[in-house]
């Protein structure tokens, strides 16, 4: 049933192994899925697409070492336009999550979301070329009325403050 049709191939970029297996297993369990590849990091996926190995869509992590999220999204962008990438992180944070769409991400997703709203990620990158829950598009809502350029409030310490935690921190 529906074996004409080409399951989309998914990436999924994860330095944690138990999730990155997880996720994998989970993905592989939705019709008209499978996953292509796993790497621990944007060099891993870099080297993967390197052998002419291209996924429709890659689920990234924001947080790797070695690549990172920024980077790789970045990269893939500028390099494969065509690969959607979908951004998967714990940070909810404005900065963290506009950052990333600027690079290229078609959708943002936290790390404790439901196996069904991944699934409706998935498929909305897929159909729609975005994603946004209601809880991300809130917070790039709030983020668009901040300056995201402007530097956080800074502290302004006295010579006394100053002495001290140059004292503490030798």
């Amino acid at each position: 049933m529906g074996s004409s049709n080409k399951k989309i191939q998914v990436a999924i970029a994860d330095d944690h192994t138990l999730l990155r297996k997880a996720l994998a297993k989970l993905i592989g369990s939705f019709d008209n899925y499978s996953v292509l590849f796993e790497a621990d990091n944007g060099k891993g996926v870099k080297a993967k697409i390197a052998q002419h190995i291209i996924p429709d869509i890659v689920l990234l992590d924001v947080n790797m070492p070695g690549m990172d999220g920024y980077e790789t999204a970045h990269w893939l962008f500028a390099n494969y336009p065509q690969v959607r990438v979908l951004a998967l992180s714990m940070f909810s944070d404005e900065r963290t999550i506009i950052k990333m769409l600027r690079l290229g991400a078609k959708g943002y997703i936290l790390k404790n979301i439901d196996p069904d709203e991944l699934k409706k990620a998935l498929d909305s990158v897929m159909k729609k070329n975005f994603y946004l829950s209601e809880y991300i598009s809130g917070k790039i809502i709030s983020g668009l009325h901040k300056d995201l350029d402007k530097p956080e409030e800074q502290i302004n310490l006295t010579d006394k403050e100053r002495e001290f935690l140059h004292l503490i921190c030798s």
